[in-house]
C-alpha cells in the first residue's frame, strides 16, 4: 500500500477490493482485518464477486464518487486546449499562401 501511494498522486482514489467473496469458505482475510486496512490507509473497501456480479456495479459507482472531479475537468480542459493549439500550429504550416 505504501509503495502505491509513493508512487502516485495525492489526488487519487484508492480502493481495496475483497473478491470471489461467492466462496466464504476459502476466505484468507478477514472482513474486520481488510476494513482496518483500508481505514488506515484511507480507501475505499468492498468485497465483490465477479462470478456472482456482487457488488461489482456498487464498487464503481463508490469510486466514480470519490473521484477529484474538479481536477479531472481541469485536466481535460488543458488537453483539449493543447490538442487545439497544435491541430492550429500544424494547419498554419499547410498553408503555402494566403488564398
Amino acid at each position: 500500500m505504501n509503495e502505491l501511494k509513493d508512487a502516485t498522486r495525492n489526488d487519487i482514489t484508492l480502493a481495496l477490493v475483497g473478491n470471489k467473496i461467492d466462496i466464504e469458505v476459502s476466505r484468507e482475510v478477514q472482513t474486520s482485518d481488510a476494513e482496518e486496512l483500508a481505514n488506515a490507509n484511507n480507501c475505499l473497501y468492498m468485497e465483490t464477486s465477479a462470478k456472482t456480479n456482487h457488488n461489482i456495479n456498487e464498487l464503481f459507482m463508490k469510486i466514480i464518487e470519490k473521484l477529484p472531479l474538479d481536477t479531472i475537468y481541469k485536466e481535460r480542459e488543458e488537453n483539449t486546449l493543447r490538442k487545439k493549439k497544435d491541430f492550429v500550429l500544424r494547419d498554419d504550416k499547410k498553408r503555402k499562401c494566403n488564398c
